[in-house]
């Protein structure tokens, strides 16, 4: 990005709701604090400034929601890696329009014991090439 800012060590962020504009510019430090895929209606992110002079390594930590799948062609996070976790999920709501809150339970359960698994594999994949810990 070209600007009167001088690069080097990140000294500073903040959140930044993004939104998208005509201009395609994203060189242009005004343009680009507006500048996201032309195909997204929301999105949020995080500004670094000074420009960095080395690479980044980010890591957010936040709740994402995925679209309201509306149409039977829609697709999610969960209905491409978890489609079982989206069923029993959408039986739970099923059983909470009924009244029936042992059966919600019972589905409830289902749910955490498939969501800890899919934390479990998340570690298991994040630490595969760990050789000792650090304490």
């Amino acid at each position: 990005m070209r600007s009167a800012t001088d690069s080097g060590p990140t000294l500073y962020y903040a959140p930044a709701m993004l939104r998208a504009i005509d201009s395609t510019d994203i060189d242009d430090q005004g343009a680009f604090f507006n500048y996201v895929l032309a195909d997204s209606d929301t999105y949020n992110g995080v500004i670094f400034m000074a420009p960095t002079d080395e690479a980044l390594v980010v890591e957010i930590v936040g709740k994402f929601y995925s679209d309201t799948l509306t149409d039977n062609d829609d697709t999610s996070y969960w209905t491409q890696n978890h489609m079982m976790t989206l069923v029993w999920a959408a039986l739970r709501q099923l059983e909470i329009s009924y009244r029936n809150t042992e059966g919600a339970r019972d589905w409830q359960r289902a749910i955490e014991d498939s969501v800890s698994g899919i934390d479990k594999d998340i570690v298991e994949e994040e630490t595969a090439d760990t050789e000792e810990m650090e304490g």
